[in-house]
């Protein structure tokens, strides 16, 4: 079910820090398989592992401030899903977000019409 799987970046002489590993599916259905179950893959003693997509520069910085107005408690929850981003706010409300703009008026709980409920 695997296509390809490498490390990314550069090899660092840093002992204690791993290179992520970039996997390729050979089908949509075994990644989508793979991304359902992984939170049965890691437990909760030993070493952490993450399972992320491989998203854009604009929307991985997009989710990371996103994770950040959670740690603020100003969103509830923030994640990916097929390289779209979705946001809970404090309402209980689930949204797509596209854009900066729309991810800071969910966290001010203005309400924006282009914010479509997913």
């Amino acid at each position: 079910d695997l296509d390809r799987i490498h490390r990314v970046g550069p090899k660092n002489q840093d002992a204690g820090k791993t290179r992520p590993i970039l996997i390729k599916f050979s089908t949509y259905r075994s990644r989508q398989r793979i991304f359902s179950q992984k939170k049965n893959f890691f437990s909760n003693s030993g070493p952490r592992y993450y399972l992320n997509e491989d998203l854009t520069r604009k929307r991985a910085e997009l989710l990371w401030e996103a994770r950040t107005l959670k740690k603020k408690e100003l969103i509830r929850d923030a994640w990916s899903t097929d390289g779209k981003l979705f946001l809970k706010d404090n309402r209980g409300a689930i949204r797509q977000v596209r854009t900066l703009h729309q991810l800071q008026a969910a966290a001010t709980k203005k309400p924006d019409p282009s914010l479509e409920p997913r």
